[in-house]
């Protein structure tokens, strides 16, 4: 299903705006901002994380009507202390802040971590709650243990709808992962992300990209090559 909030919600009543005069039938207005938190109703709304997309039903006109979700602008560090692996298959990883909603949740039997994870319609009380959700690794962690499952640790496998939210979609699993950083002392002291999870097939996350930001360094002073081939001092 579509992330659609249930009739008579303080969401769908922001969305639908229904009208007095014509019976309650929604006005659906063609930009909503939402300037007050608005109680949650359902297990959809309550545990969704991230929605890119709300489904609105009128249910007096019978008219359905789709809103994109455009969050507030915000900045999001590169960098962070522990992350865990975000796979797609075992040629597609990379290391994700586990404090993101960036993946779905991949359950598999506490005795068999390393294997496929469990059909969503055989254990439903992990079951995404709508199409393409995504989640934060604790989120996902919640829901297969409330299944008396646990995080797959491993994934070789394609997932597909019924094993998570989306088809291809990238999933949670168990394994910890840092990211490195690489200075080029020589292009004044830009820095890049190595992933080593993703360097397989992105050449942009490797060693020696040059796909380079600018940070800023204390007294614009950053780290130097040793002359004997050691480590930076």
């Amino acid at each position: 299903p579509r992330f659609a909030p249930a009739v008579g919600s303080p969401l769908h009543a922001a969305l639908c705006a229904p009208s007095v005069a014509d019976g309650g039938a929604c006005t659906f207005p063609p930009s909503v901002t939402l300037t007050l938190p608005l109680a949650c109703q359902g297990a959809q709304e309550c545990d969704a994380q991230y929605v890119t997309a709300v489904q609105v039903v009128d249910p007096v006109a019978d008219v359905t009507r789709y809103y994109l979700y455009k969050p507030a602008p915000c900045v999001r560090l590169a960098l962070f202390d522990q992350g865990r692996s975000l796979h797609w298959d075992v040629n597609n990883r990379q290391c994700a802040d586990p404090a993101t909603t960036r993946g779905g949740p991949a359950c598999c039997e506490l005795g068999n971590l390393d294997g496929a994870p469990q059909r969503d319609d055989v254990y439903p009380s992990y079951a995404c709650r709508f199409m393409a959700e995504e989640m934060t690794y604790a989120e996902a962690e919640r829901r297969c243990t409330a299944a008396g499952l646990g995080v797959c640790s491993d994934n070789t496998w394609y997932p597909s709808w019924n094993r998570t939210c989306h088809e291809a979609q990238y999933v949670w699993t168990s394994p910890t992962c840092r990211l490195q950083v690489q200075v080029y002392p020589s292009v004044s002291g830009r820095v890049a992300i190595v992933d080593a999870l993703a360097a397989a097939n992105s050449r942009d996350l490797g060693v020696n990209s040059y796909n380079v930001f600018r940070p800023r360094w204390r007294d614009d002073v950053w780290p130097q090559p040793r002359a004997d081939g050691a480590a930076c001092g």
